[in-house]
């Protein structure tokens, strides 16, 4: 008997894999990535709001969740033009305005262009026109900030949001187990 993986199970695997420390190639740039979920506090008898990070190990559909990447310096040295790039899977959107460190963001659909977002693409109409038209953050699969040099002992940490998308099925993102 055949069982499918949903896609939340399959953001959990991912989410889970992202929390460990990851050494460069050289050993010398330690980055640790980590998702949280957000989540509101109620006071008793307060109609204020307070946004709280969790655990993401329950992501579902609709759950909006916070990336954070981390780079730290571990060599003896200035580490220099050190690029920090940050993922977004299949059936998660980019939310706008909500990344750390704005004035190095860039984005990118492909992993290798990468703009200052809003992200635009030239389409060309029915009638043989082209026009210039903005990327949905829908298809937005990277983000990248530039974080020049890292001085020995010293780090830097990005941050973004992006929500799972709600009724999100795709082929390629279902695992079959048997």
């Amino acid at each position: 008997m055949k069982k499918h993986l949903s896609i939340t199970a399959i953001l959990v695997f991912f989410l889970f894999s992202l929390s460990a420390p990851v050494l460069s190639a050289d050993e010398k740039l330690l980055v640790e990535l980590k998702v949280f979920k957000l989540a509101e506090t109620h006071k008793a008898g307060k109609k204020s709001k307070k946004e709280v990070l969790v655990s993401a190990e329950m992501a579902k559909p609709g759950d909006v969740l916070e990336y954070q990447a981390s780079y730290n310096n571990i060599s003896n040295q200035a580490l220099r033009g050190i690029k920090a790039t940050l993922p977004i899977p299949l059936g998660i959107i980019y939310q706008p305005g909500s990344t750390s460190h704005t004035e190095t963001l860039k984005a990118s659909t492909d992993g290798n262009h990468f703009a200052k977002p809003p992200l635009k693409r030239i389409v060309t109409l029915a009638n043989g026109k082209q026009q210039v038209q903005t990327i949905p953050y829908s298809e937005y699969r990277f983000l990248r900030w530039s974080v020049g040099t890292l001085q020995v002992g010293e780090s830097f940490t990005a941050h973004a949001r992006a929500q799972v998308v709600p009724g999100f099925k795709n082929k390629q993102q279902t695992a079959t187990l048997e």
